[in-house]
């Protein structure tokens, strides 16, 4: 569900380029706001106003992680071109990494791990964190959006597959709905991006 949410950063890519830019939406921009809209509304409710499916808290933090996701993709490429992947990555991740000991500092309280965990920890900080980061900026500067965007589309699939499967979360016909809402909406903005290019 989370990834699925996260997925939707195009619908707030769409709306920073109208609110920035000042411009009248593409009526593929309509459509695909619309169709992620309705997917997301499947997904978090199952089709009926009187319930969510997740908690209110969840579906606040998927969607502000969404909006995020859009600033990041957007806001970074300027600089990506100007200073390259690496510094720009190395520095939002310690600059976010100060931010972050303001509210929670990670001198107080230290954990007690075995060493296994430690070792856990700084790889999973290490690779996923920083060299994914990396990857992604770099990946931003050679391809672009456009393709950036269509890949991204496999990855909420694939975190539906492998959660049915590996995990056994239950999931309903109107889940498969909803999730193939969203991943049909990056495909138009996909789609629209490169007829455009």
């Amino acid at each position: 569900m989370a990834t699925i949410l996260t997925s939707l950063n195009p619908v707030f890519v769409i709306i920073f380029y109208v609110f920035l830019q000042k411009r009248v939406p593409q009526r593929i921009d309509v459509i695909s706001v619309f169709v992620a809209l309705l997917g997301t509304f499947f997904l978090v409710t199952h089709g009926s106003f009187n319930h969510l499916e997740i908690s209110p808290a969840g579906l606040f933090w998927g969607l502000l992680a969404a909006a995020v996701y859009a600033f990041g993709t957007i806001y970074p490429i300027g600089l990506i071109g100007e200073y390259g992947p690496l510094p720009v990555t190395a520095i939002s991740l310690f600059v976010s990494g100060i931010a972050f000991n303001f509210y929670r500092p990670f001198f107080i309280a230290l954990p007690t791990m075995s060493l296994s965990n430690w070792f856990l920890l700084i790889f999973f900080t290490i690779i996923s964190t920083a060299f994914g980061t990396a990857m992604w900026f770099l990946s931003l500067h050679l391809i672009g959006p456009t393709t950036m965007s269509l890949l991204s589309a496999v990855e909420p699939m694939t975190a539906m597959i492998l959660s049915v499967l590996l995990l056994s979360v239950p999931m309903e016909l109107i889940d498969y709905l909803g999730a193939g809402l969203v991943i049909l909406m990056i495909v138009l903005q996909s789609l629209k991006t490169r007829k455009i290019g």
